[in-house]
């Protein structure tokens, strides 16, 4: 596992320089109790209609050979098999009718998510502490984490015009220097119960979260895909828009009517869970 942790490092510190060179994409890196573990990504580059087709095709594939490729193509036949395809599509549409573009995910009950911005200067040349976050996430026994699966992924749909900011928005304002949104899903074991799923959800968030949070200090997340149970959940999913943000919701919405665990206000409501995971609310105050 450490030398596929190395290579998928290795990949992730290239991509501020494949993103301004204009590929998207989405990678995981992932673990199931007793199967091998494997490293994919799927990179995309669109092109324009005026473009000179065969000309920006050999120029996109002698990027991603020289950046991605070339870096993988040596330790094939060391204990990994490193494949590399290309597939070109005519339309947008019949790109997205393919299966080429979709990734594996988790279906399991009760899943535990983590997630972080990284940007360019976190990214870049920074092997070492990429290398040190991912092995913290698949640690060399199993058995610490107590996930009996766990998925990362590496997704690269920052740069471009994410990077340029836009007045009156209420988007986490870290999202204007990311590069790579980065997830990890653990699934508990069946068996354990409530227990078993905390034991993973304490995991991901004292150890997996603190990694992230280490290579990438003074970024954030995307709310929709977080870890409710981050202790810094105001800083790191609304940055410094939090107090303007609550002071939207007082104005429309003065009784706190609406409601979701770690949303605007959602500290004015505590949510009893006794020994289960959800519960009623109480007013805190």
């Amino acid at each position: 596992m450490s030398a596929l942790i190395d290579a998928a490092a290795s990949v992730l510190s290239k991509y501020p320089l494949l993103s301004d060179a204009g590929y998207s994409g989405n990678g995981e890196l992932n673990r199931f109790v007793g199967t091998p573990s494997s490293y994919t990504h799927k990179f995309g580059k669109l092109l324009s209609i005026n473009s000179s087709s065969s000309s920006d095709i050999k120029e996109a594939k002698k990027i991603m050979n020289k950046q991605v490729v070339d870096l993988l193509q040596p330790l094939n036949g060391t204990g990994f098999i490193v494949k590399s395809t290309f597939e070109k599509f005519d339309t947008f549409q019949d790109y997205f009718n393919s299966d080429s573009h979709f990734i594996s995910r988790l279906n399991y009950p009760s899943p535990i998510i983590i997630s972080r911005f990284f940007d360019k200067k976190s990214l870049t040349n920074n092997h070492k502490n990429l290398t040190a976050m991912l092995q913290a996430f698949y640690p060399q026994s199993s058995s610490k984490s107590q996930a009996i699966a766990s998925l990362t992924e590496f997704s690269l749909v920052g740069g471009g015009e994410v990077l340029k900011s836009k007045p009156h928005m209420a988007i986490q304002p870290a999202w204007r220097k990311t590069y790579m949104f980065m997830d990890d899903i653990d699934v508990p074991p069946a068996d354990n119960g409530i227990q078993g799923v905390r034991e993973v959800r304490n995991y991901a968030t004292s150890y997996k979260l603190k990694a992230m949070k280490d290579v990438a200090p003074g970024s954030g997340t995307y709310l929709n895909e977080a870890n409710p149970y981050d202790p810094d959940w105001k800083e790191n999913f609304y940055g410094n828009q939090y107090n303007f943000l609550e002071s939207v919701k007082q104005k429309y919405d003065p009784d706190g009517v609406f409601w979701c665990f770690r949303c605007v206000g959602s500290e004015d409501w505590e949510e009893i869970t006794g020994p289960t995971l959800y519960g009623p609310l109480c007013e805190a105050k």
